[in-house]
């Protein structure tokens, strides 16, 4: 039997005049991992923040079935002077957690992220998306009831995408209820089994069913002398692009592969390799 962890009545949110939310319904329960889509500006972030107390409301009523140990990542993480390393075992010491499983824990997840070059950086330094990797990796130290992100890994590299689909799967297992606003579909697809957008100030569910739920390629191109800009027909075929110099690593749905492929080569880019998620 499913346990109620949070059930949420009617909640509104107004910024001044300007209503964000309203009259939002929504249960969430033990081990679910939702996705919150919406466009930039429609409340994504607001409603986050409202479920685990840090935006108050407007009116409605938020039910929280006990004393809930909530870990929230923002999308804009505050630069600061402390390294990366220094900042994840000042946090883990204030979480109480003994200084050895701290060095442990956070080691195995530098590593995992590709961190291990830039642990003695003054974290001010930081891009945004290795500030986002260094809010995981803290938010992960102790297992949370809920953990909420906020376009969790926005623009990160494939490989880095990859090891936090495995960490969020694994917290999944463990009854971890993960709730997180994307944009990106591939996470969405792989990480949420419920799926909602926020959509004319409402909470609208999204039928997973209608959704891709099969394999995925990951497809390796280089530009050859006589390539093309990559057509919009491909952009909408694919589910990510990415993009360093003169290399391209795309997403795509298995069955879409032979058809990406040849599209690319006609428009000038080498194949240089191919692999199955």
């Amino acid at each position: 039997m499913s346990k109620e962890l949070i059930v949420i009545n009617n909640v509104s949110k107004n910024f001044g005049r300007k209503k964000v939310l309203n009259n939002i319904n929504l249960v969430i329960e033990k081990g679910q991992s939702i996705a919150l889509l919406g466009h930039n500006g429609s409340g994504k972030s607001t409603f986050l923040k409202i479920i685990c107390g840090l935006v108050r409301i407007n009116s409605g009523e938020i039910r929280y079935s006990s004393h809930l140990k909530f870990n929230y990542i923002p999308e804009h993480f505050p630069k600061m002077n402390l390294t990366a390393k220094q900042y994840i075992k000042h946090m883990g010491l204030i979480e109480g957690i003994p200084v050895q499983v701290i060095e442990q824990k956070s080691e195995k997840l530098f590593k995992a992220f590709f961190m291990e070059e830039m642990l003695e950086i003054p974290m001010k330094h930081l891009s945004k998306g290795t500030l986002q990797k260094v809010g995981v990796i803290q938010a992960v130290l102790t297992n949370p009831d809920v953990i909420l992100l906020d376009e969790p890994l926005s623009g990160q590299d494939i490989e880095s995408q990859n090891v936090f689909i495995k960490l969020m799967n694994e917290l999944k297992k463990e009854g971890v209820t993960i709730i997180m606003s994307c944009h990106e579909r591939f996470l969405v697809r792989r990480i949420s089994n419920v799926v909602y957008e926020i959509k004319n100030k409402g909470l609208e569910y999204v039928n997973l069913s209608e959704t891709y739920t099969g394999e995925y390629d990951i497809l390796s191109f280089l530009k050859s002398d006589k390539h093309k800009a990559i057509t919009a027909e491909i952009e909408n075929m694919v589910d990510k692009i990415e993009n360093e110099n003169n290399a391209f690593k795309i997403i795509v749905e298995r069955e879409k592969s032979n058809e990406v492929i040849k599209k690319m080569i006609e428009d000038g880019y080498l194949l240089r390799g191919m692999y199955s998620e």
